[in-house]
């Protein structure tokens, strides 16, 4: 076997694929990145905030934020009660910031989609008082008494509560008119006629879906145009599209309040309270800073989990009653993990003439060498508990057979010695009780089938798959019910999925242009493939939802793409890039901020991680 380990179309289609990545890794964003490490819920969380607020953060404009800073502000993410998850788990996953709420309510949608992220009505649950547990499903609880638009415990600046007399009342299409209406503490509302001579108060757009009209100075900053970071660089777009994305709807008219902010008293502040967020109008501020968004975000989280008074809890119309008890703190399980854990990887590092499994820690420290015999070892594959490591060695007359070696690299043992066939790409069963591989060049089949066997030494495996063609690359789902895999039975080397028992054949991927897909790893939510395609010189990676549908070119460069795998809560994918040599790359699993597993030496050959932190 060569020391390199991709050398022809038959090592393609039968070396192993990236194994899982059981670690939330906070990448660089190129040479715009933050220099801080920053936890999100998901890499699509991190892609809108980066988009709005990095360019803020980096210095690139001067603006307020969408979002809110990420520095000094806490890390709140966690999965939030919500009766109606279609995965059937009666939760989603929701990040707090100072702005707003990041929330994914279909987790199995399609990520390319802007508004796969929404973020919460928070204003009109906490103008109401209605706490949103479901799409129909509502816990009645006291409107915020939380001041809405200024410094905390200004004794005279209107709550949230004091707006909830104003969000159902219409004045009509008041375009060309002034916004001089006033709203106190005590939501009594008045008029100022003197307003109408502030810049920016004329009404410019009347949002027919709710009856309200928008004033020009929030209007132009809905539909802003300023930098914005996509696809890794900075770029001049809307900072909405469309504009009611970040804000929703107006659910009431702009009202002005004197309220304290800073410390300063009386200042003079126009508020229009959204669906989604507050704006706020403060004339005296300097430019970019005349609108702004609300701190809704902390406010309703406080609202929700901290409450300064007893909330009642009435009937949920339009659903079930809850299991939870609102004004206790969140109980649901935190997210993400910290980076850790140890990645497996195949190298040429310290043997020019063989290739050696070795690990190092996921922020690249701490590397060592588990196998030293003068042979080639590669593959290797943590088990689910992480105490063993299965992998493939040819150091027994040259035939290459799987092994299972104690995570250390201690105690190895051949677990097949009297099949007669050459196998690679060993892939543990969830339960860690078997393991599929792929046979070939023996005893009647030339090309490769699927083969899976206890994870016990002496035990002879079970072949699932039975034909003249190439079938290989195969790896579980994450229940361990189906398997899926690549073969050319249809004439060009595509993806299927079968049962573990290997009935129930089908095909999800393949075209006519002759390129192969191949290495299939399966998502850990079981409703995405990520997999290669392409020449063999120049591959990239997509993903395709498993019924073949959604097929998605994440990464598309002129480097050679390969060994692409999931982590464990499916928002990163680690894979092989082909520079000078072979290094291994972590990106989100949108392709987005693709950056190197730190100190790699780029001198050698890196392929075949796997990565273990549970």
């Amino acid at each position: 076997m060569s020391k390199y380990i991709h050398r022809s179309n038959v090592a393609l289609m039968l070396l192993v694929a990236l194994g899982l990545v059981l670690s939330l890794v906070a990448t660089q964003l190129g040479n715009h990145a933050s220099a801080q490490t920053v936890q999100f819920g998901d890499p699509n969380f991190q892609s809108t905030w980066n988009r709005t607020d990095l360019p803020v953060e980096q210095g690139v404009v001067s603006r307020s934020w969408y979002w809110g800073p990420l520095k000094g502000s806490p890390t709140r993410i966690m999965f939030e009660q919500y009766v109606d998850a279609p995965d059937g788990t009666g939760k989603r996953l929701v990040q707090y910031f100072d702005k707003s709420r990041m929330e994914i309510n279909n987790p199995n949608g399609d990520r390319h989609n802007p508004f796969f992220v929404t973020n919460g009505l928070l204003t009109v649950e906490l103008t109401t008082g209605r706490m949103q547990i479901g799409d129909n499903t509502f816990v009645q609880r006291t409107p915020a008494n939380i001041d809405i638009a200024s410094d905390v415990n200004d004794p005279n600046a209107p709550t949230y509560a004091s707006f909830q007399g104003v969000t159902s009342l219409s004045s009509g299409d008041r375009s060309g008119q002034y916004a001089t209406q006033t709203i106190n503490r005590a939501g009594d509302v008045g008029n100022d006629p003197s307003k109408a001579n502030v810049p920016g108060t004329q009404f410019v757009h009347y949002e027919g879906t709710t009856q309200h009209n928008i004033p020009k100075a929030m209007w132009d900053f809905l539909n802003e145009v300023g930098p914005v970071y996509v696809n890794g660089q900075f770029v001049q777009q809307r900072l909405n599209d469309p504009w009611f994305y970040a804000s929703g709807y107006p659910i009431a008219e702009p009202f002005w309040a004197n309220v304290k902010i800073a410390g300063t008293a009386n200042v003079a502040v126009l508020i229009q309270p959204y669906q989604r967020r507050v704006l706020t109008y403060v004339p005296s501020n300097p430019a970019g800073f005349q609108v702004e968004m609300g701190n809704i975000g902390q406010h309703y989280f406080d609202w929700r989990y901290n409450p300064q008074q007893p909330i009642p809890v009435t009937s949920t119309p339009g659903g079930t009653t809850p299991t939870t008890t609102p004004g206790i703190a969140p109980t649901a399980t935190p997210m993400p993990k910290p980076i850790g854990g140890k990645i497996l990887y195949t190298s040429d590092m310290s043997d020019t003439s063989h290739l050696q499994i070795y690990s190092i820690k996921s922020d690249g420290g701490s590397r060592g060498n588990l196998t030293h015999d003068p042979s080639n070892n590669t593959q290797a594959a943590w088990s689910p508990d992480g105490t063993k490591v299965a992998f493939v060695s040819d150091r027994k007359g040259g035939l290459n057979h799987i092994y299972i070696m104690n995570a250390d690299g201690s105690n190895p043992i051949e677990l097949n010695s009297r099949f007669p066939s050459k196998q690679f790409r060993p892939r543990w069963s969830p339960d860690g009780t078997r393991i599929l591989f792929t046979g070939v060049d023996a005893d009647g089949f030339p090309d490769g089938e699927i083969f899976v066997t206890e994870a016990l030494a002496g035990v002879d495996p079970v072949r699932l798959t039975e034909n003249s063609f190439i079938d290989t690359d195969a790896d579980w789902s994450p229940d361990g019910k189906q398997i899926v895999f690549s073969s050319n039975r249809d004439g060009t080397q595509s993806l299927y999925t079968m049962n573990a028992d290997g009935s129930n054949v089908k095909h999800i991927t393949g075209g006519t242009d002759g390129t192969a897909d191949v290495e299939p790893r399966w998502s850990p939510q079981g409703s995405i493939i990520v997999y290669r395609s392409g020449d063999p010189a120049n591959a990239d990676i997509y993903t395709v939802n498993v019924d073949g549908s959604n097929k998605q070119k994440i990464v598309n460069n002129t480097t050679n793409d390969w060994d692409p795998a999931f982590n464990s809560n499916g928002t990163r994918i680690i894979y092989m890039r082909q520079l000078t040599k072979q290094q291994l790359y972590i990106m989100h699993a949108d392709g987005l901020s693709a950056a190197p597993v730190p100190n790699q030496d780029p001198n050698v050959n890196n392929s075949q991680p796997d990565w273990f932190d549970k």
